[in-house]
């Protein structure tokens, strides 16, 4: 694809969400439609003119039972009776019964349960009784032994959950990662989640709740159902259905703070007893606190539910949608000590909040390092050569930190609505695709079923892209250099108007990089459910057969000079890079110069442009620039360039078995099952900007680009795992039960996670163990779980060594392709992050407790403590450390109160949602005790400090109200709901990932709809 295309594409975005589309339909078509303003037209003419008789819905009523209808069927969870609840299911007719052509009048068909369709008949308020997570198939809670937690369709609209995120606000110990590129990675346990699963099939695609009915959690070491799988647990999202029951539209409308707006319109149709059809649209627009962070969403989803006879179902789920995001990059880990030597500790958040959350030891050694490398010097260890280095280090220092006040001077600039950003408005990454469901399902007899469902992604993504090197200080002698006057000098420095006379600013060299994205999905899913009586006991029997064929796709081109020189394979030097220079201060500005996307270098109009950076040494720079004599690269152009190229593919095959026993009238439920992967791994990594060409090869004061190749890397893997799962129940009486699982899980790389060579490392493997206590009282009202587990995860695929520690594994006398020299040295540029053989161990408790003594009242309360460590990693250079991102505590107490239906307050609700988390673990920090600018994690003399971030209350609170806007049935219902996320405006700095991050803070929201 033509670059210029690709940033054309960028060009339409649109804060307004009048965005026209191209939606490729499966026949190859292209349709430009305004998808969202259409979407509702044809909603809206169809609502009155549905092509029913007047015969024709009288008749309909009769093909299901009204809603208030109760029937008596057959159920697998050994309770002899259940109460089907015919508005939320979408049930079959009996096989058994035969239909009369009698007087439909007096014959009313009777239903049976689908085992794989979740009931909600028995939900009181946010406790949901049933859930699919333990075996693919309707099941009590309460008698599975593992732990499942449920997000119903109440929680979701009381909490205006709507994005993957939002699941964290709503669980204990569930937390968002908080990465800016996909918002769909979640920590379970403690543990990194990626991709959800919708109806248990993987998806990479951005989701919105529009068109979601509920989330299962299922926690845990668990691949029995859901095939790869995060030893920590994963999260399943249930789509709505077509349902069979009166025709509805709904209409909701949600405005907020930051240009917060979301848009949904839900249309049921019964179109007559066999075909019913449900249309759901969503638009969605917000910015947020942080300077160009937004985020924009637009999706459209047709469900259709067939039933052509009283055995058979068939569901489809045809999904369109477009997102556009800019995540400014995170808060900046700090290297000012690179090239402008400070003895800020290498990492450290940069930012002045962090500050106050240093021990007092790791001040101490940012304030006295100069005295700490004289004890050093004078300890006899460094040899004289050493010596001048750490001299040479000291005198171009820039900063002088002899207080924390001056520390927070120098950091001041960075705060919370810019959090250091330097990516600007144009950082986005678009991305448009459709998914397609499909389930089809057959009750052979009242005994045996199966579902057979297949699913396909596809997604296209256009990014373009911010990057660069880390905010450092440099020498005096270099036009980047900003050197102001040191922090003591009692100076006012206002960080809203930045003056370089007063504090330096750090300095930042960027370039753009634009990418194509491809990412396909084809999985089929085939479960046969048989119930039988097995020496007296009740069995389900279970068989199923798996099959997921994924491919990614990446080109990534580089914003190079024109004139670059590029080998006949491709390579080009990564100096050829058109570069922005900027100093912070001058990013944060909302005017600057080059904040936004062209095609030149830009620089700071505060650097010296005299001090001879910008007039080229031809000799230096013809190595891989053509430059004339007297040239300049200030404003010079340039255009992309491959500079790699990623393909993966990842074929999954399982089978696997299972079965659900009871045992002793129900009091004893056992589950046993185990799961065969056979995995196949296919990846190709070429860098078009690293080589594995000897130097030698070319004359390296002439050009050291010609005759070189780019780093190619291919890996073809195969794995082959068995995941057994055994768990038991046993009530021990009405009210109190024990159960405890042992499970196992395998999740596969995907091509992404490399090590610093650009192979890939082996799957993940999970062993998880849970043992707890499951309740119920009152008559099930007041109910809930009490878990302790103990997780150990192989090969973690999370964990990214900081570059110190990655250095020490892979050093560059060993590893010369991936250190690149950039003018002045040699750095280290890794393919990957990741490394193989990293193990981690984490154990906690959790609680889940739910009262609703009536129907207008409803409480739940969840708590979680988790301490997940590294157990083993390479050379030990982090055996026993903290795992970052964790925090010990954390806790949910959600609540909602309805007013009497009778009173003055008839119709009017408020709740509302604590959370806690306690202080989170961002790293350890280590000290560089040789002077040479680099952090020695390795060194048997090692000084390192541990970074613990801060705790967070955030309270939400809601009030709503909800009725018909006549008293005449079958009017329109209309309900108001305001919602204040984070009321007390509770920011603060934490870490649920890799990186600090803030959190959100205050903002308002109301909420309409109207349903007819």
């Amino acid at each position: 694809m033509d670059r210029a295309t690709v940033l054309n594409n960028h060009s339409r975005i649109s804060r307004a969400g009048k965005r026209q589309y191209h939606l490729w339909l499966f026949s190859g078509t292209s349709l430009e439609i305004n998808l969202f303003q259409r979407f509702v037209f044809i909603l809206l003419l169809w609502a009155p003119q549905t092509s029913f008789s007047n015969n024709d819905k009288e008749n309909t009523k009769h093909s299901v039972p009204e809603i208030s209808q109760s029937v008596a069927v057959p159920d697998s969870s050994n309770s002899p009776v259940v109460s089907l609840d015919t508005s939320t299911v979408p049930v079959l007719p009996s096989v058994e019964t035969d239909l009369q052509e009698a007087d439909d009048s007096e014959e009313v068909p009777v239903y049976v349960l689908e085992d794989f369709v979740v009931t909600t008949e028995q939900d009181r308020g946010y406790y949901s009784a049933n859930a699919l997570a333990g075996t693919r198939t309707n099941q009590a809670l309460k008698d599975t032994p593992m732990t499942v937690s449920v997000i119903n369709q109440q929680l979701i609209e009381d909490l205006n959950l709507s994005l993957m995120d939002d699941i964290g606000a709503a669980m204990a110990g569930v937390e968002e990662e908080g990465e800016s590129f996909s918002n769909n990675i979640l920590r379970l346990r403690s543990f990194q989640v990626r991709n959800q699963l919708f109806e248990f099939f993987p998806r990479s695609a951005a989701l919105n709740f529009y068109n979601i009915e509920r989330v299962e959690v299922i926690r845990g070491a668990n691949s029995l159902v859901y095939g790869q799988a995060s030893p920590g647990g994963k999260a399943n999202m249930l789509p709505k259905k077509a349902l069979f029951e009166n025709d509805k539209l709904k209409v909701e409308t949600e405005q907020g703070e930051n240009g917060y707006s979301r848009t949904t319109v839900d249309a049921n149709y019964q179109i007559n007893d066999k075909v019913a059809v449900r249309l759901m649209g969503v638009t969605l627009q917000s910015e947020f606190d942080q300077r160009y962070k937004l985020f924009e969403f637009d999706g459209a989803t047709a469900a259709v539910t067939f039933r052509p006879n009283q055995r058979t179902s068939l569901d489809l789920h045809l999904e369109y949608l477009d997102g556009v995001r800019n995540n400014p990059r995170a808060i900046e880990k700090n290297q000012t000590h690179r090239l402008g030597y400070t003895g800020i500790l290498t990492d450290l958040p940069m930012t002045p909040d962090v500050v106050g959350l240093l021990s007092e030891g790791a001040l101490n050694e940012i304030i006295q390092h100069e005295d700490k490398l004289a004890e050093y010097i004078a300890s006899g260890i460094p040899n004289s050569a050493e010596i001048n280095r750490i001299n040479q280090n000291l005198n171009r220092r820039q900063l002088n930190i002899e207080s924390a006040e001056d520390l927070k001077q120098f950091l001041s600039p960075i705060l919370y609505k810019n959090v250091g950003s330097t990516s600007g408005p144009d950082n986005v990454r678009d991305s448009s695709g459709g998914y397609i469901l499909g389930n089809l399902t057959h009750r052979f007899t009242d005994d045996l079923s199966l579902k057979f469902s297949a699913a396909h992604e596809s997604m296209n993504g256009d990014h373009l892209l911010r990057l660069g090197n880390p905010l450092q200080l440099s020498s005096g002698t270099s036009p980047k250099s900003d050197k102001g006057l040191e922090p003591n000098a009692n100076i006012e420095y206002d960080p809203e108007n930045p003056d370089p006379d007063v504090m330096p600013s750090p300095v930042q060299k960027l370039y753009w990089r634009s990418q194509d994205v491809d990412n396909r999905i084809h999985a089929l899913r085939t479960t046969f459910s048989l119930d039988a009586e097995v020496f007296g006991t009740k069995q389900q029997l279970l068989l199923g057969l798996d099959f997921d064929r994924i491919t990614n796709k990446l080109r990534s081109y580089d914003l190079i000079y024109n004139g670059a020189k590029v080998s006949d394979t491709g390579y080009w030097d990564p100096r050829s890079r058109v570069q922005d220079y900027f100093r912070l201060s001058d990013l944060l500005s909302s005017n600057s110069p080059g904040i936004r996307y062209n095609n030149k270098s830009d620089f700071s109009q505060n650097f010296n442009s005299n001090a001879g950076y910008w007039e080229l040494n031809p000799r230096f720079f013809n190595q891989f620039i053509n430059i004339e004599p007297g040239g300049t690269l200030q404003g010079r152009s340039g255009h992309f360039q491959l500079s790699e190229k990623k393909e993966n593919r990842v074929h999954t095959s399982a089978l696997w078995l299972a079965a659900q026993g009871s045992y002793m009238r129900g009091r004893l439920n056992t589950l046993f099952g185990v799961r065969l992967d056979h995995i196949q791994l296919k990846s190709e990594v070429t860098n078009y900007f690293l080589t594995n060409t000897d130097a030698s090869s070319t004359n390296p004061t002439s050009d050291r680009v010609t005759g070189r190749d780019p780093l190619y890397s291919r890996t073809k893997a195969h794995y082959t795992h068995a995941s057994p799962t055994i768990g038991g129940l046993l009530w021990l009486n009405d009210s109190l039960a024990v159960f405890g699982n042992f499970a196992k899980s395998i999740q596969s790389p995907i091509g992404a996670q490399l090590d610093p060579t650009g192979k890939n490392i082996d799957p993940e493997y999970g062993t998880g163990y849970e043992g707890g206590i499951k309740l119920e009282f009152l008559d099930g009202q007041l109910s809930g779980q009490l878990t302790t587990y103990l997780i150990k995860k192989k090969n973690d695929h999370l964990t990214r060594l900081t570059n110190l520690q990655l250095e020490t594994l892979y050093p560059e006398d060993e590893y010369e392709d991936i250190y690149v020299n950039n003018g002045s040295r040699n750095v280290f540029t890794p393919v990957g992050r990741q490394v193989g053989g990293i193990t981690v161990e984490a154990k906690g408790f959790e609680a889940d407790i739910f009262y609703n003594p009536t129907s207008r009242h409803s409480l739940s309360l969840a708590y979680a403590y988790s301490d997940p460590s590294f157990k083993s990693t390479p050379g030990g250079i982090a055996d026993g450390f903290k795992y970052p991102g964790f925090a010990f505590h954390s806790v949910n107490l959600i609540g909602r109160y309805s007013f009497d239906y009778k009173g003055p307050l008839k119709g009017f609700y408020v709740g509302g949602n604590q959370k806690y988390r306690s202080e989170s673990y961002y790293n350890k920090l280590y000290v560089d005790i040789d002077g040479d600018t680099r952090a020695d994690a390795a060194d048997e003399n090692a000084r390192s400090y541990e970074l613990w971030l801060e705790d967070h209350f955030e309270t939400t609170v809601f009030f709503g109200w909800s009725g018909l806007l006549k008293k005449a049935p079958g009017d329109p219902r209309l309900n108001l709901q305001l919602t204040v996320n984070n009321l007390f405006d509770e920011i603060d700095l934490i870490n649920t990932g890799l990186t600090a991050r803030y959190t959100n803070g205050r903002r308002f929201s109301l909420r309409a709809s109207l349903q007819f």
